[in-house]
């Protein structure tokens, strides 16, 4: 079900007029209004806080980010709606090579930052699949899981430093981190 528009005070909070529109995909819960995307607020405003911060300081190479924008009034977040810059783009299927290339690149510039404690925090199903990938949780506990044990027969070691990662390059925001056997 697609959520109903951002108030007008929300746009106004964020100095923007005109009728937003709905954009495609996703949950159905985000909007366009001049070069910015309103979307009723999915994580705490510490977290979008963090990403701000952290967006703000890399350097993007080969890659183009969407930082979060800040309302008239210094605020993230206005009646539970937060803003983001607007990239353009367009989705196409299949570009696996590139998709990983570009994820690359990304992951090269948050070398470095560290582990924001809310991700261990974090008890969500795809936190949870993260922790089984990784090696923080034991595998074994979901073995019963349709598809897991096809997934964890694939799993190899990997040799690299843990840092953080984008958990879902071809989804949302989401940022996990990569751990190695050695740990932080």
């Amino acid at each position: 079900m697609a959520a109903a528009p951002p108030p007008t005070s929300v746009l106004k909070g964020f100095g923007l007029s005109g009728r937003p529109v709905r954009l495609q995909g996703g949950q159905g819960s985000s909007w366009r209004a001049a070069g910015t995307v309103l979307e009723p607020l999915d994580l705490t405003e510490a977290q979008l806080a963090w990403q701000e911060e952290v967006l703000a300081s890399i350097r993007c190479d080969g890659f183009r980010i969407a930082r979060p924008l800040r309302a008239q009034d210094g605020s993230l977040v206005i009646n539970g709606w937060c803003a983001w810059e607007a990239v353009e783009g367009r989705h196409e299927e299949r570009r696996w090579p590139e998709i990983i290339a570009v994820g690359e690149r990304f992951h090269s510039a948050l070398v470095g930052i560290p582990r924001p404690d809310f991700i261990a925090r974090r008890t969500d199903p795809w936190a949870i699949g993260d922790r089984v990938a990784w090696g923080e949780l034991p595998a074994a506990e979901f073995a019963h899981v349709k598809h897991v044990p096809r997934l964890l027969s694939a799993l190899k070691p990997i040799a690299a430093s843990s840092q953080l990662i984008h958990g879902d390059l071809t989804g949302k925001r989401a940022l996990s981190r990569r751990t190695s056997p050695g740990g932080d």
